[in-house]
């Protein structure tokens, strides 16, 4: 899957996008949409997805034209099939933030950084965070991860299934 430079080095490269395939929602010719292994917010909460390029990239600055429009096309892809799907799983969905959390790796070499983004599910009333203010997770070591559930089975299924849907879907063709 994808040319990667630093497949080895890169937690991304090799645990994501190469031996995980039981987390995969969807795949492109440049880009993944995968499950976290481990979750930041409840399946119950709004969820959460993260979309990668196949190539090892660092920053945004480092993709080319091809892979910028992949990327962009698969996020608005991803969003609204989000919006489609979790409602009719009893999941009240009244916003995603699409995020790029490139902070959390500074104590890492620039060169096992990947760039991704990651899609948060945000529901009406949660007692986790309050809208109207940026999403805040606690630190990884906190407890909070402890029993967050990610999306089962049938909710992949389902993903899976509208995000099909919606990549011929000619709003999300940028060909024109």
């Amino acid at each position: 899957m994808g040319n990667n430079n630093y497949p080895e080095q890169c937690r991304c490269c090799s645990d994501y996008l190469s031996s995980k395939k039981d987390k995969l929602v969807y795949q492109w010719s440049l880009c993944s949409v995968i499950i976290p292994i481990k979750p930041s917010i409840d399946r119950k909460r709004g969820g959460h997805l993260i979309l990668f390029p196949h190539r090892h990239i660092v920053k945004r600055s480092d993709l080319n034209s091809q892979e910028a429009i992949a990327l962009m096309r698969a996020s608005m892809i991803i969003e609204q099939a989000m919006y489609d799907v979790l409602p009719s799983l009893g999941i009240d969905l009244v916003n995603i933030n699409i995020q790029d959390s490139g902070n959390l790796k500074v104590d890492e070499p620039f060169e096992k950084r990947h760039l991704h983004l990651h899609f948060y599910g945000r529901i009406k009333d949660n007692k986790d965070y309050t809208h109207r203010r940026f999403l805040c997770l606690p630190s990884r070591d906190s407890e909070y991860y402890n029993n967050l559930k990610s999306f089962n089975k049938k909710d992949i299924i389902l993903l899976k299934e509208r995000i099909k849907e919606l990549d011929k879907d000619t709003r999300f063709d940028f060909n024109k």
